[in-house]
């Protein structure tokens, strides 16, 4: 019969083992979160990006004066003084929009005149009030590039901060695209779907954060920037 021999069992060297793995595993998970790098920016934009929509100034590519989405009524004249069909690509826009349940099209005059549309409650939840007018959202921001950041320094509240500079990219919506198809190509050559942005970073107990993900705090605003 074969004779099982046990060894014995280091248990002083198995504890030192996995302290140290226990210690390896602890700095790695910090320095996923707490130290400044482009990619940890980055995975920090990408999460404000993710749960916070892209809204802008939006006129159509209207003949004349140009109205913003995300006004509650929009009204487009469909003959000019000389009686010529105009706002052809603005019409296609608010079909889009109607379609998408956005706008609603309202039964008011002679159609061949004017084409009235007012917002719906869905197309509300797509606005955001502007200093200027309204600001209409077509989708989230994708962070494409960290181009460079500040060193952490502690601004005058006690916070420590960086400030990122990125590349980033609009990933629009459905709607938004066939919006953005109806429109001319000088229309949307004007669109600032790709573009440079920068963002202020704060250092907490949880990692970083994008400052705009922070409550308001008396005297945080205006000394974070």
């Amino acid at each position: 019969m074969a004779q099982v021999v046990l060894g014995r069992f280091d248990f002083g060297g198995f504890m030192k083992h996995w302290i140290w793995a226990a210690l390896a595993a602890g700095l790695l998970a910090g320095c996923g979160t707490q130290e400044a790098g482009k990619g940890q920016f980055r995975d920090v934009l990408a999460r404000y990006a993710a749960a916070n929509e892209v809204c802008l100034p939006l006129a159509l590519d209207a003949d004349g004066a140009a109205p913003l989405l995300g006004s509650e009524r929009i009204v487009l004249p469909r003959r000019d003084v000389e009686d010529k069909r105009i706002n052809e690509a603005a019409v296609k826009q608010m079909r889009a929009l109607e379609s998408a349940g956005l706008y609603e099209r309202l039964k008011e005059g002679d159609d061949d005149v004017a084409l009235v549309f007012a917002l719906t409650e869905n197309g509300r939840k797509h606005t955001r009030a502007g200093l200027n007018g309204p600001l209409f959202c077509l989708g989230h921001e994708h962070v494409d590039k960290v181009q460079y950041y500040t060193e952490p320094a502690t601004n005058a509240a006690g916070l420590t901060v960086s400030r990122v500079v990125y590349e980033g990219s609009i990933t629009m919506d459905g709607w938004a695209k066939r919006l953005v198809r109806q429109g001319s190509e000088a229309w949307q050559n004007r669109l600032p779907l790709k573009r440079v942005e920068q963002a202020t970073l704060v250092k907490t107990n949880d990692g970083w954060r994008d400052m705009r993900e922070l409550p308001p705090a008396e005297g945080v605003a205006q000394t974070a920037q």
